[in-house]
């Protein structure tokens, strides 16, 4: 049995991690990580970790636009 996962990034693109004190941080794909329970990313930024894409939107995002939007819609100071 052959399984499709769409995977909305690839390996050297450019996202945005919400970072300590809500700072948006600018950083690239390192790596897609493919699991039995999901489908991870590594981010330059925080390679040891895997970061879900399942939170792809919350915590990480593909645009510096969506990231500020999310930010000022949680009335979060961006720093």
């Amino acid at each position: 049995m052959i399984y499709t996962i769409d995977i909305p990034v690839s390996i050297g693109q450019t996202v945005y991690k919400l970072g300590n004190f809500y700072k948006i941080v600018e950083t690239k794909v390192e790596a897609i990580v493919v699991r039995a329970e999901g489908t991870y990313v590594k981010l330059e930024c925080n390679s040891v970790y895997e970061t879900s894409l399942k939170t792809l939107g919350r915590t990480w995002w593909l645009t510096l636009e969506d990231a500020e939007t999310w930010v000022e819609k949680n009335n979060k100071k961006i720093l």
